[in-house]
């Protein structure tokens, strides 16, 4: 009890992490000063009633998301009918109790994640859906390749890989050629940046 408790995961594992999370400090086993959860690459957990007792019990949360990562947008939210689409077609996430919806701040590094890179802590609207940030992607079939390209690369590490090896990043490689489509869109975020 006298220990911090620091939980992180990627993908399903951050999902995981957050669970524990939420029920460690619930339950009492340590105090919410001392447990922080990081993840990575995490999917939606719970409904928007889940993400607000989740952020009501005060625990410091961040759910870091890589560029076009689709897995944060799994499983879908409903969307917002009465806010207009955005440039890439994406609508923003309704916050109803029983709907999807996301708990904790997302960190969002919208290009990549080498040292120095970009990120921006989403804290806009919706509360930790916030539609600037990677909410305001459209995922497509198009792209499929390179969503799965950034959900399996955080940090300039091959997930994967650096499972299988023990924990030493080995690969070095390119990322997949983006469309059309998403190079338009990266010339427009540089330009409205």
């Amino acid at each position: 009890q006298n220990h911090s408790l620091i939980l992180t995961g990627h993908s399903l594992g951050g999902a995981l992490a957050s669970l524990a999370a939420a029920q460690t400090v619930k339950i009492g086993r340590c105090s919410v000063s001392q447990v922080k959860l990081y993840t990575f690459g995490q999917p939606r957990v719970g409904t928007y009633q889940f993400s607000k007792n989740f952020d009501d019990l005060g625990i410091e949360s961040y759910r870091i998301v890589h560029g076009s990562d689709a897995v944060p947008a799994l499983p879908p939210c409903k969307k917002n009918k009465k806010i207009p689409a955005n440039v890439n077609g994406a609508r923003a996430c309704l916050a109803q109790l029983d709907e999807n919806y996301h708990h904790g701040t997302e960190i969002w590094y919208p290009h990549n994640m080498t040292g120095g890179s970009v990120f921006i802590e989403c804290l806009g609207s919706p509360k930790n859906e916030d539609f600037s940030c990677s909410n305001s992607l459209n995922f497509t079939m198009e792209n499929n390749e390179y969503h799965l390209w950034d959900h399996r690369r955080y940090f300039d590490v091959s997930l994967s890989n650096f499972g299988k090896s023990g924990c030493i990043n080995l690969t070095r490689r390119d990322p997949p050629e983006k469309s059309k489509w998403f190079k338009v869109i990266d010339i427009l975020w540089d330009f409205f940046d």
